[in-house]
């Protein structure tokens, strides 16, 4: 049987309740995050949807590959939170989307980034890298890092962000239209997911085989 998205409620009592943080203001940051997401409008009450869904396959993932658990499943809830303040006819998921409003959401990476910095800079950096694992992309750089970060520290954060991102692709292809201006396309012709994936993530081929497995099982 496939999995029902649960309510936040449920999904609090079942992951954020056990989450174990140096300071409790993420769970509450990350709460009134998607609470706000979801009585905004019907658009960003979408995405605090995906959100959810990102959370619950980063967490199955994070199990199965023996990361930590409770790191994936809020980078997962919070990957989006700088979306709160991105306007609702940008989140639309319609043929209209093109590279121009895809550039204009790009803030979003850091405005999730600045959301949490104050209470929980690996969360940040993790919910910052999401859309720029490779350093090609938007958001925070390697070069934002602190230099007093050390190198397990930065290798924990990249993997996360790099997991995050997998399923965040694979979720948003899935669930969404075709959108000529920030799907991969070649010759007129689109590619398929598996070669989007391998493509964009080569050096995490297991994670992604893993990944697609994961969400089949789910939804």
């Amino acid at each position: 049987m496939k999995m029902q998205i649960q309510t936040l409620d449920e999904l609090v009592t079942k992951h954020l309740r056990k989450v174990k943080v140096d300071d409790n203001r993420v769970i509450i940051r990350s709460k009134a995050v998607i609470r706000r997401m979801e009585s905004k409008t019907i658009e960003h009450a979408k995405h605090a949807f995906h959100s959810k869904r990102i959370s619950i396959i980063a967490t199955k993932m994070a199990d199965r590959l023996g990361k930590d658990v409770h790191a994936n499943f809020l980078a997962g809830l919070d990957h989006d939170a700088g979306k709160l303040f991105t306007p609702a006819d940008l989140l639309k998921d319609d043929d209209h989307f093109d590279a121009q409003k895809h550039k204009l959401v790009q803030p979003h990476a850091v405005a999730g980034y600045d959301l949490f910095k104050d209470i929980s800079l690996s969360l940040a950096l993790t919910i910052g890298r999401v859309h720029n694992t490779d350093n090609m992309g938007y958001g925070i750089f390697l070069a934002d890092f602190p230099s007093n970060m050390s190198k397990a520290e930065i290798d924990t954060i990249n993997f996360n962000s790099a997991l995050v991102s997998i399923c965040d692709y694979i979720d948003s292809n899935k669930t969404r239209p075709l959108r000529p201006g920030k799907d991969v396309l070649h010759d007129g012709i689109y590619v398929s997911l598996e070669e989007q994936l391998f493509k964009k993530y080569p050096q995490c081929q297991e994670v992604v085989e893993m990944a697609l497995s994961v969400y089949e099982e789910l939804f």
